[in-house]
């Protein structure tokens, strides 16, 4: 129609390739807790590959750190100048700002710590008063049915322990990483690693010097095994690390495509129920049984080998981080028998070993600098997401204890209603009495309230004298030494007073009578007041 809004219906596009059901992935339940369950082993596996690996290259730096390797390696082979590849080190700590800029960053990390234990502590803040109040209130109205604040806020008190325990756990790092920036071995390393290329040279003991003061060095020890059983030792640790990477990637993969991969088992016409339970379109996996209650089921056998396969496909992984790791230790136990013995042939080199000590000292250093700068990196996102999460907890529970408090004032205002009903109710019920007294019994007079009143009414004669008995004024020319009698009444019209009595009554003047005067109407008394 005219003015109308035309509506035209659209048939909906169920050949559309890209049209999905409406219920696509909805599982049920039985079969959700399994998905979670499989979760939790794929989370379990990247936990223990992310742990193994982090223990073996600790350990790996280790032994070869008391060792003094590979620094003394460098230092033997460097008798020219500052061992190129340690300088690559250096320099890599000098383009991410050295010393100064750590420290700075541990500036920062101190602050968001401070302002995410801040939060922590205003969580915790609002809860207490919360309980507080709600303890207060039911002391006060021991009829109050409602639920405990503690009870009803147990979930807000058990993330912010949560929360305070990680963040307590955090800053013990933080203290461990704030005296390892401290000590003496880091900060004449960070010394080193502040000098350009030419100093760095400069630093390294010469041979020329070394026979000046009387020291003479040994016959040159050949380091190729052992340089070689340290390459192949990096180069299993790169391996671990990126297997490390390859199986913790797969896993979260694996997490987030379970659902998708039960869909597609299910739509492939298998059971996901024990008890013959079919896959879509089947109603049962044979037999002509009773369909199983998918609310209640349990997992079919078929849906627990999927998600089973899965996991140990992925665990198949972590068997080959397994062996790398296994590699380690004779490849270690390699190392240290060519460096004992290397150690022996340069013992009495003390060319050698100054080159060694500024060499070391630097490697040191490097080592410490991007472990604590990989340390510092990851405090920051910690408090930073610490920050966020914190936040939203303050203002949810901000709003719970608001909510909890309308609660209690709606008691509160309920409980003033009813007492107000109750009054009223006693009020009629006693002016019901008083009205059904019996007769003879003189009716208590209930007091007027106490009004001013109106004014007394003015008090006017009954009625103004007629006009006709007023006397008309006389005739002028009587006796001489006579006045005229005139009437004078309240009238507001005066009559002047004449003047030169026993004039010629030829020149007196003639005056008309007064004018007829209108009597004022009656006034009528006002009301009597009625209490």
């Amino acid at each position: 129609p005219d003015g109308g809004v035309w509506v035209r219906a659209i048939d909906p596009a169920f050949g559309a390739s890209d049209a999905k059901p409406l219920f696509n992935g909805l599982l049920p339940r039985f079969v959700m807790q399994e998905v979670e369950v499989h979760k939790a082993a794929l989370q379990s596996l990247i936990d223990a590959c992310e742990s193994d690996t982090k223990l073996a290259n600790a350990a790996a730096r280790q032994a070869l750190a008391e060792k003094g390797l590979p620094g003394s390696i460098a230092a033997h082979e460097a008798t020219d100048g500052f061992p190129e590849s340690v300088w690559a080190k250096v320099y890599d700590v000098q383009m991410n700002g050295g010393d100064w800029a750590l420290r700075s960053k541990l500036v920062e990390l101190d602050a968001k710590a401070a302002e995410s234990g801040e939060l922590l502590r205003a969580v915790q803040n609002v809860l207490d008063e919360e309980y507080a109040n709600d303890d207060n209130f039911r002391i006060k109205h021991p009829t109050f049915q409602g639920v405990q604040s503690r009870e009803s806020g147990q979930h807000f008190q058990h993330d912010a322990a949560h929360y305070r325990q990680l963040w307590d756990q955090a800053r013990a790092s933080d203290a461990a990483l704030q005296a390892r920036l401290e000590s003496d071995g880091y900060v004449e390393g960070m010394k080193l690693c502040s000098m350009s290329r030419e100093q760095l040279d400069d630093a390294m003991p010469k041979s020329d010097e070394a026979e000046q003061k009387g020291v003479v060095a040994v016959a040159s020890y050949d380091t190729k095994v052992l340089s070689g059983e340290l390459l192949n030792l990096a180069q299993l640790i790169q391996a671990r690390d990126t297997a490390c990477a390859g199986l913790t990637a797969s896993c979260l993969g694996a997490q987030q495509t379970a659902v998708e991969a039960i869909t597609r088992f299910v739509e492939a016409g298998n059971p996901i129920a024990a008890g013959g339970g079919g896959g879509a379109g089947e109603g049962g996996g044979g037999g002509g049984g009773e369909a199983p209650n998918l609310a209640t089921g349990e997992p079919s056998d078929e849906l627990t080998n999927l998600l089973s396969g899965i996991t140990i496909e992925l665990a198949g992984q972590k068997a080959a981080l397994a062996m790398n790791i296994a590699e380690q230790e004779p490849l270690l136990q390699r190392i240290m028998a060519e460096n004992s013995a290397f150690q022996a042939a340069r013992s009495a080199d003390a060319v050698t070993l100054e080159r060694e000590r500024v060499v070391q000292g630097a490697e040191n250093a490097t080592t410490a600098f991007t472990e604590m700068h990989t340390q510092v990196s990851e405090g920051l996102a910690f408090y930073t997401d610490l920050v966020g999460r914190l936040s939203q907890i303050v203002q949810t529970s901000e709003g719970y204890a608001c909510a909890q408090s309308m609660v209690r004032r709606d008691f509160e205002a309920e409980q003033g209603t009813v007492s107000q009903e109750a009054a009223d109710a006693e009020m009629a019920r006693r002016l019901a009495d008083q009205l059904q007294m019996g007769e003879g019994a003189a009716t208590p007079a209930i007091p007027a309230p106490a009004y001013p009143g109106p004014a007394a009414a003015p008090v006017y004669p009954a009625a103004y004298p007629d006009a006709a008995a007023t006397p008309s004024a006389p005739a002028f020319g009587t006796a001489p030494g006579t006045a005229p009698a005139f009437h004078v009444d309240s009238s507001p019209y005066q009559v002047p007073e004449l003047g030169g009595y026993g004039a010629p009554a030829t020149a007196a003047p003639t005056y008309s009578p007064a004018p007829a005067y209108n009597p004022a109407p009656a006034y009528n008394p006002a009301p009597a007041y009625q209490p």
